[in-house]
């Protein structure tokens, strides 16, 4: 997610496709935005959206990256002495959709999930408070929040490059 949202970023300054309005105001933003593997928050004028308590900020992300980093750490634990998958698989020749199948690839999906939210979290937690500028999470609970598959990629899993794709 975050090599492919800094080679989009790279690929839209060359070739000087529009970016939010906040990021030609000064070269800070300009390093902000481009150096930054996070989504950043902007109100409808373009502008970042600062924070206005630092403190309030750095304990909610921090919380978000002590939860995430709990159960990935349950979830390595689980899955690592098993080769990765907790449903043992015979030959599946037959069926991609067979229950187990899908219940190995669920828990890897949301290995992988809880591997993006520390790094989003922690990353978004140290700017926040370096700059005072408010971030997003890369992830929005996609395994358990989505009503549908267009729910779950459009608006809950890796909103960073979707954001990017959609501009």
């Amino acid at each position: 997610g975050a090599f492919a949202l800094q080679a989009l970023r790279c690929v839209a300054a060359m070739h000087g496709t529009t970016t939010p309005t906040a990021v030609e105001m000064n070269r800070f933003h300009y390093c902000i935005y481009f150096c930054s593997i996070v989504d950043l928050e902007y109100n409808k004028q373009g502008r970042f959206v600062y924070v206005r308590n630092r403190s309030q900020v750095a304990i909610e992300k921090l919380k978000t990256l002590a939860k995430s980093v709990v159960l990935l750490g349950s979830m390595y634990s689980i899955l690592e002495p098993i080769g990765y998958k907790p449903f043992e698989e015979e030959n599946l020749y037959y069926s991609t959709l067979h229950w187990k199948h899908v219940l190995n690839n669920f828990s890897l999906a949301y290995l992988w999930h809880l591997c993006l939210l520390s790094g989003s979290s922690a990353f978004g937690m140290i700017l926040a408070c370096v700059t005072g500028i408010k971030t997003k999470d890369m992830t929005n609970n996609p395994m358990f929040g989505s009503f549908s598959p267009s729910d779950f990629w459009g608006r809950r899993w890796n909103n960073v490059v979707h954001k990017v794709l959609k501009v």
